[in-house]
């Protein structure tokens, strides 16, 4: 490969490389249905929204030029300097809807109470291990007023990914406006062990416009995929009845063919 290539080192927060390029991949990938899906249910439900795993606002910003008060909590710090920076660029009335705290979704306490929590594209994934998504979901209801709605989605993933390794067939690819350069984002899956827990890795590459490779930066995720039958028992367990089971963001129902579990529920 000419040019150089830079792995990155691990560090603190494991979604500061991401943080670079998210925005940008989803924009070139066409990637607006959830954006679509989650302002009009914030519309929908009326009331203020906690949204848990903000990142970067692709969401959140959504919900509030829609003229919704939103609240966002991440992990990370440089999804949230992504966010900040976007907001400097926003109007008044909409800065004002937005609140933002650092924190984990498991755990972070909030003052307010909400008619609406979302976890929206894919942020339940990031929950490895059984005791994590029952905090999460004990600290949903915390956060929620009586009658209040929880709202998120999970991949439906095809089950060979979790029998062997994957290469993603299709990358994303965007132009570096006033360069002769393109980002070609690609995605590889191993699975970890039987539990459903997947080892997801992004690498991004810019390159000559004609193949000659400049630089190259990968990380990698940890996920979970879940089955339809887990997910009814963990929410079942922690007290939520399922309102509604859609297959899509479209709002279809659940079935052979659905890509996603997009579920909306309340507590008994």
């Amino acid at each position: 490969m000419n040019g150089k290539r830079v792995t990155e080192p691990e560090g603190p927060d494991p979604y500061a490389l991401m943080a670079r390029f998210y925005d940008a991949d989803y924009v070139a990938a066409g990637r607006v249905e959830d954006i679509e899906f989650y302002s009009s249910l914030a519309g929908e439900v009326g009331g203020q929204v906690l949204e848990m795993g903000c990142g970067s606002g692709r969401n959140l910003l959504a919900t509030a030029r829609a003229g919704v008060a939103i609240h966002g909590i991440d992990s990370s710090p440089a999804m949230l300097r992504a966010l900040r920076d976007k907001l400097s660029a926003e109007p008044d009335e909409v800065r004002r809807r937005i609140g933002l705290t650092q924190g984990d979704i498991r755990s972070a306490c909030l003052a307010n109470r909400y008619r609406l929590v979302t976890a929206p594209f894919r942020v339940a994934q990031h929950l490895l291990d059984p005791d994590d998504r029952r905090a999460w979901l004990r600290n949903v209801t915390r956060h929620l007023e009586p009658g209040g709605l929880l709202c998120f989605d999970v991949l439906r993933p095809d089950p060979d990914l979790l029998t062997r390794p994957h290469e993603e067939s299709r990358a994303i690819e965007r132009a570096l406006t006033g360069t002769d350069q393109v980002v070609v984002r690609s995605v590889d899956t191993r699975p970890l062990d039987t539990s459903g827990n997947l080892q997801v890795t992004y690498t991004w590459r810019t390159m000559r416009i004609g193949g000659e490779v400049l630089d190259e930066r990968r990380t990698s995720l940890m996920f979970h995929l879940y089955t339809r039958f887990e997910l009814e028992v963990l929410l079942g367990k922690e007290g939520f009845v399922v309102r509604e089971h859609w297959g899509s963001f479209r709002r279809e129902p659940f079935g052979a063919d659905s890509t996603d579990h997009v579920i909306l529920c309340e507590r008994r």
